[in-house]
């Protein structure tokens, strides 16, 4: 309240008598409300008060003490409207009305994971790996069901070329729907290989060749189309094609033969091939020593070669390790053979144009 105090005025009939009066100033009345809206499986956002009827262009900051807003909603409440209950709050210079407001909680979005798809060599099934961000089920479709049908999480290939394979989710009343998708490239599988025996050195080894594919592999691990097997053993050989697709040859037995029958030509003490460089080139007997050999191995021949020689000591599957060249006119080398691995080795001697002139077994021994 506020005095009101008279003063002044005249009258020729009266005289005046002066009482203070009260200005009282009333509370404006405001109203505050709370709306608000968030995805489903969300927290609850922070309730913002809103005020109407302010005056004076004053904000909610001169509220002594806001009204509190709460809402039943929790993070698991499904989509839809629940009230948010006002209550409290009071100032000097206004009466708050309070009004329930709401809270809208809306579909969420989510995504689908789906794994690359391998490709599929030849026709047969491929394994489909999606998933989404819900947890809710996923389903797959094929773009053209000429070349890939879905049965289930699988696909199965029906023929060569490229579809695309898209995983979906549906939705459901609390999340929106989703998908993604990736490309099923069916390739053709490569012809079988096979493997031929076209060499052997007697008691040592023999020479394996695979045909009718690209990318050898062996069954040793060693990579090439030509291989020396120093073991009797079954062996075989899987082409990769340009598109990755592999196949396996049938088992392939190679057996070493022994120099006592003389099966691969000029008895135990020859080492040359029977294509061998002119007369001038021949070897007849080299000394490897020591063998089995450690930190180095000596070859010596008995007499100074005519022309260069290659020296080429080779694992067991026929990888070149180690090689060195005996020039015109001398008659040994060493050779340092701290960095190989024990085991097996083939020391062989080619001519100048590249003809095998010798074969011996080394073993290294650390």
């Amino acid at each position: 309240t506020y005095p009101i105090s008279p003063s002044g005025g005249t009258d020729n009939n009266y005289s005046f008598n002066y009482v203070n009066g009260t200005l009282t100033v009333n509370k404006a009345t405001i109203q505050a409300t709370a709306n608000a809206s968030r995805p489903y499986n969300t927290t609850n956002p922070a309730f913002t008060i809103v005020y109407t009827g302010l005056l004076n262009g004053e904000t909610g900051s001169v509220i002594d003490t806001p009204p509190t807003a709460t809402t039943s909603a929790t993070i698991s409440s499904p989509v839809g409207s629940y009230s948010i209950t006002l209550s409290g709050g009071t100032d000097n210079n206004y009466t708050i009305t309070l009004v329930n407001g709401t809270l809208t909680i809306t579909k969420a979005n989510q995504t689908v994971t789906f794994s690359p798809i391998p490709t599929k060599c030849g026709t047969g099934t491929v394994s489909l790996v999606a998933s989404s961000s819900s947890g809710l089920a996923v389903t797959f479709s094929s773009s053209n069901t000429a070349i890939a049908t879905i049965s289930g999480s699988t696909a199965n290939a029906l023929q060569t070329g490229t579809v695309t394979i898209t995983a979906t989710q549906a939705g459901n009343g609390n999340y929106n729907a989703a998908s993604a998708t990736q490309s099923l490239v069916i390739a053709s599988l490569p012809a079988r290989p096979s493997i031929t025996q076209i060499g052997c050195v007697c008691d040592q080894y023999v020479t394996l060749q695979a045909s009718g594919g690209s990318n050898y592999v062996w069954s040793t691990g060693y990579v090439g189309q030509t291989v020396n097997m120093v073991t009797s053993a079954d062996y075989y050989v899987t082409s990769t094609n340009a598109s990755g697709c592999s196949r396996q040859s049938f088992t392939f037995t190679a057996t070493i033969p022994s120099c006592a029958s003389d099966p691969c030509g000029g008895g135990p003490q020859s080492r040359m091939s029977n294509n061998s460089e002119p007369d001038e080139l021949k070897v007849t007997e080299a000394t490897l020593y020591p063998n089995p050999a450690d930190a180095s191995l000596t070859v010596d021949l008995p007499e100074p070669v005519k022309q260069n020689l290659k020296v080429s000591l080779c694992s067991q599957y026929g990888q070149e390790v180690k090689s060195a060249v005996i020039v015109k006119g001398e008659h040994k080398i060493d050779f340092d053979t701290k960095s190989l691995s024990k085991g097996m080795y083939v020391l062989t001697l080619r001519s100048h144009a590249g003809a095998i002139v010798m074969n011996r077994k080394v073993i290294i021994a650390h």
